[in-house]
């Protein structure tokens, strides 16, 4: 697992942000790091969120439209179930920055 752990750390741009804090990002690349650490990945972490918010596929593209289905009722495109979904729970700007700003503030972080 060790090693593992170390071949992750290794594939970040700035290994030395990750284990001395300078960055001010370094909550989102914690939870980036406990989620490696813990044997998943980013997407495992999305998926599991969605799962636990009304989707029921296993697969992490169906798993989104579920979810955003569910939460917004609507049966159109991703982006604009997302920019519904998003600007419902009060993000604003473009649909990219709102979906960053909402996965930093769930279990998953971004990086």
């Amino acid at each position: 697992m060790i090693t593992n752990w170390k071949n992750n750390i290794a594939k970040l741009k700035n290994p030395h942000v990750v284990l001395f804090g300078f960055n001010p990002t370094i909550n989102r690349i914690a939870k980036f790091i406990i989620v490696l650490i813990l044997g998943g990945s980013i997407n495992d972490c999305r998926l599991d969120y969605y799962l636990a918010n009304g989707a029921t596929s296993g697969h992490i593209n169906d798993a989104a439209y579920e979810f955003l289905t569910t939460q917004t009722g609507l049966t159109t495109h991703v982006s604009d179930m997302w920019y519904v979904y998003l600007t419902s729970q009060g993000f604003s700007g473009t649909v990219g920055e709102m979906k960053k700003e909402f996965w930093l503030t769930t279990t998953c972080g971004q990086i």
